[in-house]
């Protein structure tokens, strides 16, 4: 009995669309760009990840969007560029209804999403589709 639990525990983990090698890296990539206290608390950690896998599970809504579409996945990661380059610092608004912008600096936002893509496995999708920093900085400006 032992070693079937211990035989389906490897299974599931080897399973995992997450790669939890870069887990560390990645909550280090985002407390970083969203300006986050640097925390080693279990719970602060345990509240990126799922910040980090909701993430990754929009990246793979878009994804299967495009693909059942035949469009091609250069617009998933533009689209995620673009949203990433206008993040608000937080939800709440100051006395004019403004909005402070994180105003990350456009490698930041690429070494963010090259963190998150390689830990939600979609390391192929923006390897492939990514370009250049210009086309992505061009898509912003465009449609910002």
């Amino acid at each position: 009995m032992f070693k079937r639990l211990i035989l389906l525990s490897i299974l599931f983990i080897s399973c995992s669309s997450y790669q939890t090698q870069y887990e560390e890296q990645v909550v280090t990539a985002h407390q970083d760009f969203f300006g986050l206290e640097f925390s080693t608390n279990p719970s602060d950690i345990s509240s990126i990840i799922v910040k980090v896998k909701t993430e990754c599970k929009y990246i793979q809504d878009e994804i299967d969007i495009h693909n059942e579409d035949n469009l091609s996945l250069e617009w998933v990661i533009d689209f995620h560029y673009i949203t990433l380059r206008n993040t608000d610092k937080s939800d709440f608004e100051d006395s004019t209804g403004a909005r402070e912008r994180l105003e990350k600096t456009p490698e930041q936002v690429q070494e963010y999403m090259f963190m998150l893509y390689k830990y939600c496995n979609f390391e192929d999708v923006i390897n492939d589709n990514w370009i250049s920093l210009e086309k992505r900085e061009e898509g912003f400006r465009n449609y910002s």
